[in-house]
């Protein structure tokens, strides 16, 4: 059995976070090597995780899939996850009917996700300095 090449993930480490550039399509062919890239990223201990989707124009169930994995992941490390994808478009409607949107933070563009996911990084510092004092 012949697998398709994965796409490219270009990964910039910066600006408090890591930003994950997502490929034009997430289909089942292209979902399992997405989630093991993401999931290997995240156990290296990320200080926060940006999904970059704002180029991102089709996102099938399997994407939904590797999205809601990776937030677990995230979450059990205590790593804030935030989606940068745009207002309109197919991949926010799959992600308000899945409730993806609600679930993992969502900005509209790729600063406010950064933003986003620094203030949350911060937060989480602030309150674990809280828990332990």
């Amino acid at each position: 059995m012949r697998t398709a090449p994965l796409p490219h993930l270009p990964v910039e480490h910066g600006r408090g976070c890591t930003v994950v550039r997502f490929p034009a399509q997430i289909d089942l062919a292209d979902a399992p090597g997405i989630c093991d890239r993401l999931l290997r990223l995240l156990n290296t201990g990320v200080p926060a995780l940006v999904l970059d989707l704002t180029g991102t124009r089709f996102c099938g169930a399997s994407g939904v899939n590797v999205i809601v994995r990776t937030h677990l992941r995230a979450k059990a490390l205590t790593t804030p996850l935030v989606l940068a994808v745009p207002e309109t478009g197919s991949v926010r409607r799959v992600f308000e009917i899945t409730e993806v949107s609600e679930l993992v933070p969502t900005a509209s563009d790729l600063a406010a996700a950064c933003e986003l996911a620094c203030t949350r990084r911060t937060a989480g510092s602030l309150s674990a300095a809280q828990e332990s004092s």
